[in-house]
């Protein structure tokens, strides 16, 4: 990009970002669960509170009857499982040990069927 100011790279993502896996997943929940009419729901960017002061929040959620079935976690890269922090590995471990609700992790867009299966058997 020329501009008189400064020297400018954008860079254009290859692969799938976080975000558009994200977009992906959620598009087909909905379209598997929601459009089903059958009490489902994925709403994103969902906080949970654990005693007041521990917050964890997830990429998407999906409820049954306003009741959470399980979170869901999105990143991009399986080879590179660090990515997904200790301290937030164990804020989710311990939401699933406090509510017994799974969270999930999906890593790609290949992932997006079998995350929606897994999903489905909760129901």
């Amino acid at each position: 990009v020329q501009s008189d100011y400064a020297d400018v790279i954008v860079k254009y993502a290859i692969k799938p970002t976080e975000f558009e896996i994200q977009s992906r997943l959620y598009e087909q929940l909905n379209f598997e669960l929601v459009l089903d009419d059958n009490g489902c729901d994925v709403k994103p960017e969902t906080t949970a509170y654990i005693d007041d002061d521990i917050g964890i929040r997830f990429d998407l959620m999906v409820f049954k009857n306003q009741y959470p079935i399980c979170g869901i976690e999105v990143k991009r890269n399986k080879y590179q499982p660090q990515k997904i922090a200790n301290k937030q590995k164990a804020k989710y471990n311990y939401f699933t040990v406090c509510t017994g609700i799974p969270v999930l992790y999906c890593f790609s867009m290949d992932e997006i069927p079998s995350i929606i299966r897994r999903v489905k058997e909760w129901l």
